[in-house]
């Protein structure tokens, strides 16, 4: 078997075909070198013949282009946003080097239509030399095949629509009513777009409202309440080879192998139709276009001042990249992450060079990871790009393409999802669930106190049985602290109600006059440490079903805190569905959030730290465990009696367990009130003895957890997936802590101060859900250039590979908050 070629991007700089000096792929192991690493490279590995490979680009000669169109909620993908068209030619150079001794010998490229058995145009090399110059000219890099692998998985899913299961079947009322091949209107309001003809009673009706206002006023929804009509079509969406198929009993798109029948049962013959009207999913991307926090994210409606220089790299869009983007850059403003992996480069690529070819490079986490730190702090790929007025001259002349800032991440991106099937993929993950996985990598690399130096933080939590009275304290440590957006207490509740029943009448609305709910970030963070209910609630004390008080405070305040916004709620599909709100650094409408604000602001945690465990008067709860494991011997005269009542065995014995052997009356009660309990006469399972369902473990993985968490998570729950995976979506960061008890943890010392905190940064997502948008982060200068005066008050917004100065940092709209202690 071949080796695979990576001839796109040095494994140890970013240095490129495209790069002054080119890319040296050596012949030994046919990894890219950039010339700057070279000799380090040659000395340490013993390597000395290398294929210089350059790549340089000419514009083609401007034509008219057709405005482009997009068709999918992404980047960087076919039919997506923001991704150059092929506007050039490649011309490649080759070159055999060898540095024993030193020498550059031409090499010609291979024909168009190569053979790869026919090395006649390399007839000058000796043979063995030559098989290894085809190698690398003929083989498609092995970062091109991977994402083509996973451009083509992600092509099939988004693809692909079930045939429904009412397709077959389908009722359709006789006397139809025969429909026009024009002119429709819905037959409960005006609309006269965006209209859905039922297959089953030939209703015309208007679709669901879009999130911005637009769509339509939800009547053919409606009309599936009230008469269970399962399948619609999409009219103006009918041609002869498809049509947008939608099933209301399966809530999704859908495909009729019938739909010409159903459709000619009203008249229509699909042959004689056009497509008039935009599909669900252009509607949809209209719709985020047209969305105000897309602008106000991106800041698009102001025109930005380019920033460049260390620190401020961008990072090019790989296909959907930017949850990854946005996550790094924000990760190396942290001084732990700049001085663990940006100044040790030169350290974990010699050590990774001694290692080879056992463990190789492009494999190496924390080589890649340094390596992209290295990148961003160096200035090396950043400088000021061409504007667009001089792009579009040069493109005229039809001269070179001018290299652009920036780096591009693929052998990161390669690594850091070798082992994880959606961070492998080209679609948009959650921001927030890949930080958590590089948290968890570094973990496993044995890099803990990179975290505990300067993030991880330890939570205290406090359960309070209803009952007793009693309480427990345990503590965990965490990364992020994952904060619930109380709406309940929004600051201009009587505007937005005004607000949404005016929406309900109108069809469009500007960006800039949507109302949301204003929720204080404080007041978010309050509630985070209010107490909770927790109903059905066995107490270890008595061993009865009660209730509980939960509350949490934390115990450490670290370095830096990340605060996640749960903006994200599963929907009835499990999907994640989003929440359009804005979080207020201010208590009062009667104050403006502005950046002043934001430079100025600082957030005093004092109210939510732990008073440091149990309290005077407080006693504590037996633990579970400890309740679970003591030896029980129910009363044998109790269980003689029951018995001779007609009760089971383990009936019996069930009632002097939960009444702890208490007496003959109270069992008997007991035993009474659980008569229509279907697992009465069946035994107690023993402690962890209740399996877990396999599809409902590999719906918690698909949340980021492995097969062992999963298991603990639905025992923790007893099986119940719905409560589980709303556990899981609220406290991320104690499912992934839960370890097999046999694992070797050891813990280090954490970071602890004052608990005051200002913003330093700001991830923000865009979009109705984590499977669709677009990341942006806004970071404080200062954190990116640590020589800069720490008073300077300048934000700059990492949009991809554009950097800029940021006007209007969005920090109502952030998903994760950067702070750093005061």
């Amino acid at each position: 078997m071949q080796k695979k070629v990576f001839k796109d991007e040095c494994c140890f700089t970013f240095d490129t075909p495209e790069s002054p000096n080119g890319l040296y792929i050596c012949l030994k192991h046919f990894i890219g070198i950039g010339s700057s690493i070279l000799p380090t490279y040659r000395k340490i590995t013993g390597s000395h013949l290398f294929l210089q490979y350059k790549i340089s680009k000419i514009f083609k000669k401007s034509l008219n282009e057709a405005p482009v169109t997009h068709s999918k909620l992404a980047i960087g993908v076919d039919g997506g946003f923001e991704l150059p068209t092929d506007k050039y030619v490649l011309i490649q150079t080759w070159k055999l080097v060898s540095l024993d001794p030193d020498s550059h010998t031409d090499v010609p490229n291979p024909p168009e239509k190569p053979n790869p058995n026919d090395l006649s145009y390399l007839s000058s090399f000796p043979q063995t030399i030559a098989k290894a110059i085809a190698h690398v000219q003929l083989s498609q890099s092995a970062i091109l095949l991977e994402e083509r692998e996973q451009a083509a998985a992600m092509w099939e899913a988004s693809n692909s629509r079930p045939v429904s299961v009412h397709a077959d079947k389908l009722v359709q009322l006789e006397n139809p009513v025969k429909i026009r091949p024009l002119g429709w209107k819905c037959c409960q309001c005006d609309m006269k777009d965006n209209l859905w003809l039922n297959l089953t009673d030939g209703s015309i009706l208007c679709g669901r409202k879009f999130w911005d206002g637009s769509g339509g006023n939800n009547h053919a929804a409606e009309h599936f309440d009230k008469t269970n009509y399962p399948l619609v079509v999409k009219l103006g969406t009918i041609t002869t080879d498809s049509a947008e198929v939608y099933s209301y009993a399966e809530d999704s798109m859908v495909t009729d192998p019938k739909l010409i029948q159903h459709l000619a049962h009203f008249g229509i013959e699909a042959s004689k139709m056009q497509k008039t009207d935009k599909t669900l999913l252009e509607l949809e991307i209209s719709a985020n276009e047209r969305l105000g926090e897309w602008f106000l994210l991106q800041e698009s409606n102001t025109k930005l001042e380019p920033r460049w220089g260390p620190g401020l790299t961008g990072l090019h869009n790989l296909g959907n990249s930017c949850y990854l983007n946005a996550v790094m850059q924000t990760l190396f403003a942290l001084e732990s992450f700049k001085t663990n992996f940006s100044l040790r480069l030169n350290e974990l690529a010699y050590a990774s060079m001694e290692r080879m070819p056992h463990s190789p490079p492009f494999d190496d986490f924390l080589l890649q990871l340094s390596k992209l730190g290295d990148g961003l702090a160096s200035g090396n790929h950043s400088w000021c790009a061409e504007t667009q007025e001089e792009l579009e001259a040069a493109q005229k002349k039809g001269g070179e393409v001018p290299r652009f800032p920036g780096i591009r991440p693929s052998l990161f991106r390669r690594v850091v999802g070798l082992n994880h099937p959606e961070f492998r993929s080209k679609r948009l993950q959650d921001a927030h669930e890949f930080m958590e996985h590089v948290f968890s990598l570094l973990q496993e690399m044995k890099m803990t106190r990179v975290l505990e130096e300067s993030l991880q933080f330890t939570i205290e939590e406090k359960l309070k049985c209803g009952s007793t009275g009693k309480v427990r304290y345990t503590q965990h440590r965490s990364n992020t602290l994952t904060f619930q957006i109380p709406l309940d207490k929004a600051l201009n509740k009587a505007e937005l109600a005004k607000w949404q029943a005016e929406e309900q009448h109108l069809k469009t609305t500007k960006p800039e006059e949507i109302v949301r709910p204003i929720v204080p970030l404080k007041t978010c963070l309050l509630n985070w440490s209010c107490e909770e209910m927790i109903t059905d609630w066995t107490s270890p004390a008595t061993g009865e079903k009660t209730f509980a008080l939960r509350s949490q405070r934390l115990v450490t305040f670290p370095d830096y805190l990340i605060l996640h916004a749960a903006r994200f709620k599963l929907g009835e599909n499990w999907e994640p569905l989003k929440l359009d709100v804005e979080l207020s650094l201010v208590d009062s409408l009667d104050m403006v959030d502005s950046v002043e604000a934001l430079n100025s602001f600082g957030l005093d945690l004092s109210d939510l730290k732990s008073c440091g465990g149990l309290l005077p008067g407080e006693e504590s709860l037996p633990d579970s465990d400890e309740a679970n494991n003591t030896t029980f011997e129910p009363r044998a005269d109790i269980i003689s009696q029951l018995m001779e009542m007609g009760f089971s065995h383990e009936a019996s014995v069930k009632a002097c367990k939960h009444t702890d052997n208490a007496g003959m009356e109270q069992a008997m009660e007991w035993v009474f009130s659980h008569a229509d309990d279907p697992t009465l006469n069946e035994p107690e399972p023993e402690k962890n003895t209740v399996k877990a369902n396999s599809e409902s473990v590999q719906m918690l993985m698909s949340l980021g957890l492995t097969t062992f968490q999963a298991e603990q998570v639905l025992g923790k729950f007893n099986q119940n997936l719905e409560l589980a995976a709303d556990w899981v979506l609220n406290n991320p960061e104690q499912a992934q802590n839960l370890k097999p008890e046999n694992e070797e943890q050891t813990e280090g010392k954490l970071s602890d101060g004052k608990p005051i905190y200002q913003i330093i940064g700001l991830i923000s997502h865009m979009g109705k859900n984590t499977n669709e948008g677009h990341y942006v982060c806004h970071l404080k200068r200062s954190e990116l250039q640590p020589n800069l005066d720490p008073r300077t008050s300048e934000w700059i917004i990492f949009n991809d590979d554009k950097v800029a100065k940021s006007e209007k940092p969005p920090f109502q709209f952030a998903y994760l908050y950067i702070l750093r202690r005061v």
